[in-house]
């Protein structure tokens, strides 16, 4: 498997629970916007992460095959991502039980 974080596209970073937390490499790769796709088991910030200055919504997702989330989720996560154009790049993070 490729080492996390790996970038999708120029402003699409891809990474699991454990990159959103790290926050000196965030700001090495000019992250400013994190979209947590795990729910509340995803959310670096009840661990006390200190995201100074990145924008971060957890949406609240259940982390399983075959659940909605374009359905449920897209208008949440789209005005999140919409936010970051200004440039900007975003981490997309995902809980540790899924494989890609």
């Amino acid at each position: 498997p490729p080492k996390l974080p790996v970038e999708l596209l120029p402003h699409i970073v891809y990474g699991d629970r454990k990159c959103a937390a790290d926050h000196s490499r965030l700001r090495e790769l000019g992250v400013t916007h994190v979209l947590n796709c795990a729910g509340a088991a995803g959310d670096v910030r009840r661990d006390g992460a200190a995201l100074d200055g990145v924008s971060y919504l957890t949406l609240e997702a259940d982390d399983e095959e075959g659940y909605p989330m374009i359905r449920r989720h897209l208008g949440a996560a789209r005005a999140h991502i919409r936010a970051l154009f200004a440039p900007a790049r975003v981490i997309v993070v995902r809980a540790a039980m899924c494989q890609p």
